[in-house]
C-alpha cells in the first residue's frame, strides 16, 4: 500500500513535506506496514517531529483509515508482527542478560568489530548454532555469507558435539553457506533473498538469520580515489538491503574488521572515506568502513581481549586463556556502554 497516498489522506500526515517523505523513502519506509512499524523515536527523529505524539497520532489516523476501508485491522498487523518477530535469544547466557538490560531485541542489524583473531568469525559460528538448534519446532536456517573464503564445516560439527546436540547432521544442513569476494556479488546474493522472499519462496521464508563475516573483505580492493565514491554507493546499498531483509523478518548480523589506531593515518590515506577519523571505536582499536557505516546498525558492539596490558601487543604474541570483553559502542533501542565477559571455548562462545 502506497505509504504517501494514504498519509495524505490522514490529518496530520497531509502536513508532511516533500522533503520528509523523501527521507522515509530513503530510509525504506515505503509502505504503510512499514511506517507504521517503524520505532517512534526513529520517526521522530527522522522527520524532525518535536512532539513524540504526533508521530503516535499519524500511526492511529492511518490504522483508523485502513480499518474503514477494509484494507487493515489491528489483529493482520499484529500477526505480521508476530511472524516476524525473534523472540529468542542468542544462546550466550551473559550475552543475553546483557541485551535484555539495554533494551535490544535480538537481532535486528547488529555489528561485531574486532581486530583479527579475537573471536569473531567463532562468535558468528556460535550465533548461528544456537539459532537453528533453538528452532526444533518449526525449523528456521541460516544464511552464513563467507566474504573470507574460510568457513570451517569441521568446526561446526565440532561445536555441535560438545554440545551434545542429538542431531548434528540436521543442524548443519540448516546452516546454508554462501561464499562472497566483491561488493557486487554480496549485493547480488543480498538481492536475490530479499526477492525470493516478497516472491513467498519457501525456501528463502525458512531463513531466519542471516550471518556476514566479515564485510570490509568486498571492498577493500576499491581503494583508489576514483573509487571511493562507488565504495560508498556499494556500501549504501548493502545497508538498504540489510534493513529491508530484517523488516521481513530476518535478523541480520554484521562482522566488521578493526585495526590499530597507530596506524590509522596510513590506512586512511591508502583506503580514503572506507576509513575515518570519526568510524566510532574505542580502546585502541578503530572499525573500517567509516564514519556512515557507525549509524547502519541497531547494536553495535566490540570483541576485545580484557586485559589492559594486551593493549600495545598483536593478540598473536600474547597467551590466550580465550576470555574476551563484549562492549556496547551503539544502541538504537536503548542506552549504550554496557559490556559483558565471553570466553572462546571447545564450544564455541559462552
Amino acid at each position: 500500500m502506497d505509504l504517501r497516498n494514504f498519509l495524505k489522506q490522514t490529518l496530520r500526515g497531509k502536513e508532511l513535506t516533500e522533503y520528509q517523505y523523501n527521507l522515509l523513502a530513503k530510509n525504506d519506509i515505503e509502505t504503510v506496514q512499514e511506517f507504521l512499524k517503524a520505532d517512534l523515536p526513529k520517526l521522530q527523529i527522522l522527520l524532525d517531529i518535536k512532539k513524540p505524539h504526533s508521530v503516535y497520532d499519524i500511526k492511529v489516523e492511518l490504522i483508523d483509515l485502513l480499518g474503514k476501508e477494509k484494507k487493515c485491522t489491528f489483529a493482520t498487523l499484529y500477526e505480521e508482527e508476530k511472524q516476524n518477530n525473534l523472540d529468542h535469544g542468542t544462546g550466550i547466557e551473559e550475552l543475553d542478560k546483557l541485551l535484555e538490560a539495554i533494551g535490544q531485541p535480538f537481532p535486528r542489524v547488529w555489528e561485531i568489530y574486532g581486530e583479527a583473531g579475537v573471536g569473531k568469525t567463532e562468535m558468528m559460528y556460535t550465533f548461528a548454532i544456537n539459532f537453528v538448534c533453538q528452532q526444533r519446532e518449526q525449523p528456521r536456517h541460516v544464511l552464513f555469507i563467507d566474504c573470507k573464503g574460510d568457513f570451517e564445516s569441521k568446526r561446526i560439527l565440532q561445536i555441535l558435539q560438545e554440545l551434545k546436540y542429538p542431531q548434528p547432521d540436521e543442524a548443519m544442513k540448516a546452516i546454508k553457506v554462501v561464499n562472497v569476494f566483491s561488493d557486487e556479488h554480496i549485493i547480488a546474493v543480498l538481492q536475490a533473498l530479499l526477492k525470493q522472499r516478497l516472491e513467498k519462496l519457501e525456501e528463502a521464508l525458512a531463513i531466519g538469520l542471516l550471518l556476514i563475516d566479515c564485510l570490509p573483505a568486498c571492498f577493500l580492493h576499491l581503494r583508489s580515489k576514483n573509487e571511493r565514491m562507488l565504495a560508498n554507493s556499494q556500501l549504501t546499498t548493502v545497508a538498504s538491503l540489510l534493513r529491508r531483509l530484517n523488516a521481513s523478518g530476518v535478523g541480520c548480523i554484521v562482522g566488521n574488521a578493526s585495526f590499530p589506531r597507530d596506524e590509522l593515518g596510513k590506512i586512511i590515506e591508502e583506503q580514503g572515506d572506507m576509513i575515518s577519523e570519526d568510524s566510532g571505536g574505542t580502546g585502541p582499536y578503530e572499525p573500517l568502513l567509516g564514519v556512515y557505516w557507525k549509524s547502519v546498525c541497531t547494536l553495535r558492539m566490540s570483541l576485545e581481549l580484557p586485559n589492559p596490558e594486551y593493549d600495545d601487543c598483536n593478540i598473536d604474541t600474547v597467551v590466550d586463556d580465550g576470555l574476551r570483553v563484549l562492549n556496547v559502542i551503539n544502541n538504537t533501542y536503548g542506552p549504550a556502554g554496557g559490556s559483558c565477559h565471553l570466553c572462546v571455548s571447545q564450544a564455541g562462545i559462552v
